[in-house]
């Protein structure tokens, strides 16, 4: 009988450890960076959907009033983004708290680099110092 009370005890410790949620091992803000999906060594994804392809040129034409001979696929990235925000958080917005599958993708003129960050569906935002400074950027 004596044997037994130890053994229930550590069986009643386990169980309850086993139901806790794990709270304090997680971060209370979600990370800066997002988590990636593919190599970084590897330049272009070739997974990036044609159309989000052609949304982003067309954006990055209006931008810069570059022709689009003159801008260059400089990257293409499978990205997993830690939340709504696509990795480019704007003031006093509120983002989806969830894991978003997506790309970052670059695109340079002559004389500067956009970085767009899209989600597999296919909504991107234009995310630089300027755009997270100036919500009108977007």
């Amino acid at each position: 009988m004596n044997l037994v009370r130890p053994f229930a005890m550590a069986s009643v410790c386990i169980a309850l450890g086993a139901c806790s949620n794990g709270a304090s091992e997680h971060p209370k803000e979600p990370a800066a960076q997002p988590t990636i999906a593919e190599s970084p060594a590897m330049p272009h994804d070739r997974t990036v959907p044609a159309s989000l392809l052609e949304k982003v040129l067309e954006d990055a034409e209006k931008r810069t009033g570059a022709l689009r001979a003159q801008l260059e696929l400089i990257s293409t990235e499978k990205i997993t983004w830690n939340d709504g925000a696509l990795g480019c958080p704007q003031p006093n917005q509120m983002y989806t708290q969830a894991l978003v599958p997506g790309y970052r993708i670059r695109v340079r003129t002559a004389d500067q680099t956009l970085e767009y960050h899209a989600a597999e569906t296919g909504r991107f935002v234009l995310c630089t110092p300027q755009a997270l400074e100036n919500p009108d950027v977007r």
